[in-house]
């Protein structure tokens, strides 16, 4: 199904973002990376694992992708395509909705974990609920010092720093988001064309 033109120039565009930030990036390696990131800044300071230049494309594209649950969020934009009619426990053995066909076994790297059963049949919640916890200068604040944290050898939880988000909240939130996004991705466009590339 096509990209929702019609419900605006604006939510188009936050739709494009979604499709062009798994594009990128992939299912499993935007996971990882959030979670590197995180724990650069709260543990271990400066973040090996990447150069600087990459770790500030991919807190753009995180920026862009909380932008654009805000845009979809706040113009109430649902695709039916995306929400599973079904209640209850998530059925794996329907492995369509969440996984693309061409990815044979390996349900358990795209199963997503970080979901309730009622965002993974709706992932619309769980924006809903992101955008509820932190406003969306808020968020984009916090993937900045996260990144200024990651980026230098500070630890983001001392004292002098100031921090007064929680960061096991701020985490499972951004996990949520991404598999929401993904859902959404997945169920509303042609995943046959698009190979997931990992960081």
């Amino acid at each position: 199904m096509p990209l929702l033109i019609s419900e605006g120039r604006e939510v188009y565009n936050a739709y494009a973002i979604v499709h062009d930030f798994f594009d990128a990036f992939g299912f499993a390696g935007a996971k990882t990376e959030v979670e590197r990131l995180l724990t650069a800044a709260l543990k271990t300071g400066v973040c090996r694992k990447s150069t600087p230049s990459m770790i500030l494309f991919r807190t753009q594209k995180l920026c862009d992708l909380t932008n654009a649950a805000f845009v979809i969020y706040n113009h109430r934009s649902r695709n039916e395509a995306a929400i599973l009619l079904e209640h209850g426990m998530p059925d794996i053995s329907q492995s369509q909705n969440y996984m693309p066909s061409h990815c044979k076994n390996e349900q358990w790297e795209y199963f997503p974990r970080h979901l309730s059963a009622a965002q993974y049949h709706d992932p619309y919640k769980a924006i809903h609920k992101f955008c509820n916890y932190l406003s969306e200068h808020q968020w984009v604040q916090v993937l900045k010092d996260v990144t200024e944290y990651a980026l230098s050898e500070g630890f983001i939880e001392t004292e002098e720093s100031g921090w007064t988000y929680n960061l096991f909240t701020m985490k499972k939130r951004l996990l949520q988001l991404i598999e929401a996004c993904w859902l959404i991705e997945l169920r509303i466009n042609n995943d046959e064309l698009r190979m997931p590339r990992l960081f």
